[in-house]
């Protein structure tokens, strides 16, 4: 998927030089389970721009690689155990950030402010790569032989000879003596002192002793196009990324790494669950066992308004695309298998440009998401089909949700529609879970089960949109007298007539 710069100016990196598009997120499921949230929770706290458009484009684009994910895991328990290599991965991102404020995007520019930070950063890295012992795991070893083909390789001897050249220019404008400059010598801009110094002796810069030619353009490319300097530019993203699951799983209650397999079928276990975005605000947040894909390939989610079933689903398709960015999942404990396609489809409006008006929109969605998935994918349907009759929209639904069985796709549906539940419990298919509810308020734990009553009178009450409260409210405003009830239109029905 995608993933727009504007927010990341200041970065090392660009989109375009990251992991390509896996697509197995698209952007309606990206947006129903709050990706975006997600990477600013995982991110808060890591300094570098780098990190965050690093961290963006591997959440937005998740990985199908079991060895790319083990490795990502490995390096991962290496920095957990040990806490002198985390301060220094630490230490090191505060410098690179350091860089990233005083001279954005200084990849592209020949001021000597911009060389002065680029210097600054390959000594960081020097610093770095000399004070950390050699990494024990293969991720974090090669990201250290990234950093270090920059820091001695050929871009570093060119800003050496720049400091050379640079004296050699401040001794011409003197008139100490003249020498050719050689294409070996690297490029530099006179200072405004230098100009100055020409100008007291009578002559004028006209760039006789910068030939962009020769250096200005080749320091260029070779500053934008270079693959040490590309390289090493990701691996500090990927170092910063490392930093942010590290942090992020620190933070959690419920923290894992879980364990992934790459079979022919998609599956989901995980211990004390949670939505990492709502424990994050509430406390009291409960935590839920889940288990599907293991047996029953459908599974049905009813239960009452803000009962907590959205939320764990979508903490199951957050912790989904976790696993496969290879960063710890809000849970104790988890068993996951990758999928080749996440999906999670919610109800959409209608557009102009769509002559089939909303439900055509919603149909021509779900006949995507049907015809897309395979038994390694992950649907998620938080209703499926609105602007029809209820007995249509059973239908539909229906015909999609066999469609889902035969494709053996692992399929969550949340719905209130307790009939169909029934309907397929009755052909001994699908598991069936339900949220809790007691003395008319949700317990927000996940039970076996069909529920029949989506409580919407209590939640009508919590609100404050219930029968008594609209009555008061129109008592309040004259439009009812304290002696007429709320379904008592008889007096609406005689002031019409009498008006006619």
């Amino acid at each position: 998927m995608k993933i727009e710069k504007c927010h990341y100016e200041n970065s090392l990196v660009d989109v375009s030089e990251l992991a390509p598009e896996t697509n197995i997120l698209d952007e309606l499921g990206a947006h129903a389970i709050e990706v975006r949230n997600l990477c600013y929770l995982v991110n808060k706290g890591t300094p570098t721009a780098t990190t965050g458009l690093t961290l963006r484009n591997t959440l937005f684009n998740p990985s199908s690689s079991l060895e790319q994910i083990v490795a990502k895991q490995d390096a991962l328990r290496e920095i957990r155990s040990n806490e002198t290599l985390r301060q220094k991965i630490e230490h090191f991102l505060y410098n690179v950030s350091g860089v990233e404020r005083r001279a954005p995007a200084f990849r592209y520019s020949l001021d000597t402010e911009s060389y002065e930070s680029f210097r600054e950063l390959i000594s960081a890295i020097s610093e770095f790569n000399l004070t950390i012992e050699e990494p024990k795991t293969r991720y974090l070893r090669s990201l250290k032989q990234d950093l270090a083909r920059l820091s001695n390789g050929k871009v570093r001897r060119l800003i050496r000879n720049e400091k050379r050249f640079k004296r050699v220019v401040n001794y011409l404008a003197a008139g100490l003596f003249c020498v050719p400059l050689g294409a070996s010598i690297a490029l530099g801009q006179p200072t405004p002192a230098v100009l100055g110094t020409l100008g007291a002796l009578g002559l004028h810069y006209t760039g006789d002793f910068v030939d962009h030619k020769k250096y200005l353009s080749p320091m260029s490319d070779l500053m934008e196009n270079d693959a040490d300097i590309r390289n090493a530019f990701k691996a500090i993203g990927r170092l910063g990324e490392l930093a942010a699951f590290d942090n992020f799983g620190r933070r959690l209650k419920h923290s894992t790494l879980p364990k992934l397999t790459d079979g022919d079928r998609h599956y989901f276990r995980a211990k004390n669950l949670i939505n990492a975005g709502q424990s994050d605000e509430n406390p009291n947040y409960v935590p839920n066992d889940i288990d599907i894909g293991d047996g029953q390939r459908l599974t049905f989610f009813t239960g009452p308004n803000s009962g907590g079933k959205s939320s764990l689903c979508k903490a199951i398709a957050q912790a989904q695309v976790l696993a496969q960015a290879g960063g710890y999942v809000p849970a104790d404990s988890a068993e996951i298998g990758l999928c080749d396609k996440l999906f999670y489809q919610t109800g959409v409006n209608d557009c102009l440009s769509d002559n089939e008006g909303g439900l055509g929109t919603q149909l021509k969605i779900a006949k995507e998401v049907l015809f897309s998935s395979t038994p390694k994918s992950l649907v998620v349907i938080d209703d499926l089909i609105d602007g029809t009759t209820f007995r249509e929209k059973t239908e539909q639904t229906r015909n999609q949700l066999y469609g889902f069985l035969h494709k053996r796709a692992d399929t969550i549906f949340v719905t209130h529609h307790h009939e169909l539940a029934q309907e397929f419990a009755g052909k001994n298919v699908g598991q069936y879970l339900q949220t809790g509810f007691n003395c008319k308020k949700p317990t927000y734990n996940i039970i076996p089960g069909i529920s029949t009553d989506s409580h919407a009178d209590a939640v009508a009450e919590r609100v404050g949109v219930n029968a008594e409260r609209i009555r008061e409210h129109l008592i309040s405003k004259g439009y009812l007298l304290p002696n007429i009830e709320l379904r008592d239109i008889s007096g609406h029905v005689r002031q019409e007539n009498d008006k006619q």
